[in-house]
């Protein structure tokens, strides 16, 4: 034996000693049970297992050093955790430990950011319990391969016993490695877990004695808080007017930028809402200008964007925001308010008459004397005389709308004189809450008042500017080939008109309840009422599921019925092949019908088992009255797929002739020359002949008939017709014109012109040919002849033979 081989054989066994003392901790851990475990030491041909395991078990550990290293993003959670327990320490002192006095306005500002942070505290729990299971799995399984029996079987082999124990020794400080840094993220962790559960716990605490106050004062807001006017003395309030506006200010600024600070994602979305809305009214407006050769005429349909397009713009962004916010403080949507007041008065200033300004101006005083003093968290005296001049302000201007019947534009008459009415009610009611100490009434009836005035003309010219630019995106690619020049805009206005003022008005009703501190109240007996279980004999309902599987099929048979009025063309439009929608729409409209059909039943939570009752009932029905109906559907779906009409078509069907204009679900309707729309149903274009002249093409024959004198030179007059064929651009020439001699008739010779043109010009495109050949044939002497008949008379009787002249007789008379 060499002394290299000596060498390594000394140093192989050495390793092999090692190895056996130096054996990993979950190793150590099992030295006892390994010793009587029989069969400890496996044959060398199950060692590739082992090895196996350990890559695997070196993969896992390499993995999870890789996440804690990486760690998880609980920086939000960090950095805003001693503020908001300070803020929470603060709130609770104020609200729970203190017995401070505090008025509606403040409670509902308090309520609001605790609104907010508790829906923070909730994402974060959700963020650090799924961090904390990821590292109790972590945990789980570093536990699992410490006490793996399978890496204590050592292989008797020193070569592989060598292989197997430098793997181990290699995972040893791995493992190490990733228990330490487990155990102290789930330290971290949990200890982020203690401290945000016992906020949410303050929040849950504070906001239930919160709920409870206000709801106390909700049901006394009728009570009186302060003294008469006629009585009140400064005396009496713990602070005077000066004080309590700084310090409301002061209050009502941390509230906006705590507020803000945790819906940054909402102001951002509403900035970009409101940033694409500019930049498609603004796009579109350039695209008017630069398509039509005279634009004005086209933008004379438009007032708002016309006259200012930024500021209508702005005044959309302004309207939707409040809407767009989760529970926003007062102070936000007030702050809203204003500018949208600004924007408008901006918008529309110059159109008003001299008294519609004046009374728009008053208004615009009242909603921001009203907001300011809405905002004071503590009754002054001073307060309450403010409140008093803006309720005498709009007392004065309820007079005058009333009495001048002044109307706000574009506010329809009927809404307009709710409107004032409200107005007035309303500000009467404040004065004379406010007279009589009812305080926090008299805040919300004048701001209410303000509001329901400002709001109305703002929602409908909202409205309007929605409708204005959908008009300018009509309009700047109706000449295109896009979608958009499918569309026929009246059709659109007059569908979605009623639709945007129904749903202004809603916003506008919503607007004034919230305002007056009705809506929470009436929300929650609307809700109790729908959602309430109610018993038809054995079936439980409730009024929640009917109303929602009502809607749905209201949405999804309104947004078939959008099709139609998006794709469709007026009467005094041409309807022409230029998409061939119709078919495609008509399957769209059924899917989306079925589909509504199947959600209606799954929204609203009725069982599925029902549906094929119904199904049974709808057979009976169809055996015994239905079966029109389901001809006529079955029909349309007939028609949508095989494609024997179109929109578009021009066809005759029961002497019928007209253009296709739309193909329905159950009918189908054509327009008639005569512009008469005739309603088939669908059976019926299927069970009758129906001749379709623009099925394969656009193309139609026509036929002239020419009489000529029998003395006329008949190739001649050929030529002059071919002639006037050949100069008519419109006159198809494949297959070419025909001019033939037709027949001899009694007075006449007919030469028959054949000739083939768009179906849309034919008409008038024969009326100029006959033109043009009544005028050649004048030129050229040919004669279009008439009927004529020569008469010959052989003999007459004499009774009508003429007398002779007797001048003789007549001389010889006597006188």
């Amino acid at each position: 034996m060499s002394a290299s081989l000596r060498f390594h054989v000394i140093l192989i066994g050495i390793v092999c000693i090692l190895c056996g003392v130096t054996k990993p901790v979950w190793a150590q851990k099992a030295d006892t049970t390994a010793k009587t475990t029989e069969n400890a030491a496996p044959s060398d041909t199950t060692v590739t297992p082992l090895l196996h395991r350990l890559e695997d078990i070196s993969r896992d550990l390499n993995h999870y050093n890789s996440i804690l290293r990486r760690g998880f993003d609980t920086t939000e959670v960090a950095e805003q955790l001693p503020p908001t327990e300070q803020l929470i320490k603060i709130i609770n002192t104020v609200v729970l430990s203190s017995r401070r006095s505090m008025n509606l306005r403040s409670m509902n500002a308090i309520k609001a950011m605790l609104l907010q942070l508790e829906e923070n505290h909730e994402k974060w729990q959700d963020n650090l319990f799924k961090y904390s299971s990821q590292l109790t799995e972590i945990d789980n399984q570093l536990t699992r391969i410490s006490t793996d029996s399978s890496l204590r079987h050592v292989p008797e082999d020193p070569a592989l016993k060598l292989l197997y124990g430098q793997q181990i020794e290699e995972l040893r400080p791995k493992w190490e490695q990733v228990a330490a840094q487990n155990k102290k993220a789930i330290q971290k962790i949990g200890v982020l877990q203690n401290r945000v559960a016992s906020n949410y716990i303050a929040i849950t605490d504070i906001l239930d004695e919160l709920s409870y106050r206000i709801r106390t004062i909700q049901k006394q807001i009728f009570r009186q808080e302060e003294a008469y006017l006629w009585k009140a003395r400064p005396a009496d309030y713990k602070q005077d007017f000066g004080a309590v506006s700084i310090n409301s200010v002061r209050a009502t600024g941390q509230v906006l930028r705590f507020y803000l600070f945790y819906n940054q994602d909402i102001l951002i979305i509403i900035a970009l809402m409101g940033l694409l809305f500019t930049w498609w009214v603004i796009h579109n407006y350039a695209a008017v200008r630069k398509n039509y050769a005279d634009p004005d005429t086209i933008l004379a349909s438009i007032t708002y964007l016309k006259r200012n397009r930024i500021a209508g713009c702005l005044a959309f962004t302004f309207t939707i925001s409040p809407f767009v916010f989760p529970q926003p403080p007062l102070a936000l949507m007030e702050l809203f308010w204003m500018l949208q007041t600004f924007v408008l008065w901006l918008l529309a200033w110059r159109t008003w008459k001299a008294k519609d300004r004046r009374v728009w101006f008053s208004v615009m005083i009242l909603l921001c004397l009203f907001s300011l003093a809405n905002s004071l968290a503590d009754p002054s005296l001073g307060e309450r005389y403010l409140h008093l001049a803006g309720q005498i302000i709009g007392l004065a201007v309820a007079v005058y709308l009333i009495f001048n019947k002044s109307s706000y534009e574009p506010v329809p008459h009927n809404f307009n004189r709710v409107v004032v009415w409200v107005f007035t009610i309303q500000i009467g009611l404040a004065f004379i809450c406010n007279v009589f100490g009812r305080l926090t009434l008299s805040k919300y009836l004048s701001l209410g008042a303000a509001l329901s005035a400002i709001e109305a003309l703002a929602l409908f010219i909202v409205t309007e500017i929605i409708l204005e630019a959908i008009y300018l995106q009509v309009e700047a690619h109706k000449n295109s080939n896009r979608l958009a020049s499918f569309f026929d805009y009246n059709r659109i206005k007059q569908s979605l008109t009623s639709f945007l003022f129904l749903v202004a008005g809603i916003c506008w009703v919503f607007i004034l309840l919230r305002n007056l501190n009705m809506y929470e109240g009436i929300r929650d007996y609307v809700i109790d009422f729908f959602s309430k279980d109610r018993k038809i004999g054995t079936t439980v309902i409730t009024y929640g599921s009917i109303f929602i599987f009502i809607l749905v099929l209201w949405i999804s048979v309104s947004l078939s019925k959008v099709l139609v009025f998006i794709f469709g063309k007026t009467q005094g439009q041409a309807i022409n092949k230029k998409s061939r929608w119709g078919n495609a729409i008509l399957l769209v409209r059924l899917g989306i019908i079925g589909a509504g059909i199947l959600l209606a039943f799954i929204a609203s939570g009725i069982p599925m088992d029902k549906l094929a009752i119904i199904i049974g009932a709808l057979g009976v029905g169809i055996g015994f009255g239905l079966q029109n109906v389901v001809n006529n559907l079955v029909s349309g779906i007939i028609l949508a797929f095989e494609r024997p009409i179109e929109v578009g078509d021009i066809i005759e069907v029961e002497q019928q002739y007209g253009t296709v204009k739309e193909i329905g679900i159950r009918s189908s309707k054509i327009v008639t020359l005569q512009g008469s729309e005739v309603i088939i149903p669908n059976g019926d274009l299927l069970s009758h002949h129906i001749t379709n002249w623009t099925l394969t093409n656009q193309y139609r024959r026509a036929e002239l008939l020419v009489g000529v004198g029998y003395d006329t030179d008949l190739r001649q007059a050929r030529q002059i017709l071919s002639g006037i064929l050949e100069g008519q651009k419109d006159v198809h020439t494949n297959p070419k014109f025909k001019v033939l001699v037709h027949q001899f008739n009694d007075s006449t010779i007919d030469i028959r012109i054949l000739f083939w043109a768009d179906i849309d010009l034919w008409v008038d495109l024969k009326s100029e040919i006959l033109t043009l050949i009544h005028e050649k044939f004048n030129e050229n002497g040919i004669e279009i002849a008439f009927p004529q008949q020569d008469i010959h008379i052989k003999s007459m009787p004499d009774f009508l033979q003429p007398k002779p002249e007797n001048n003789e007789t007549d001389d010889a008379q006597p006188d």
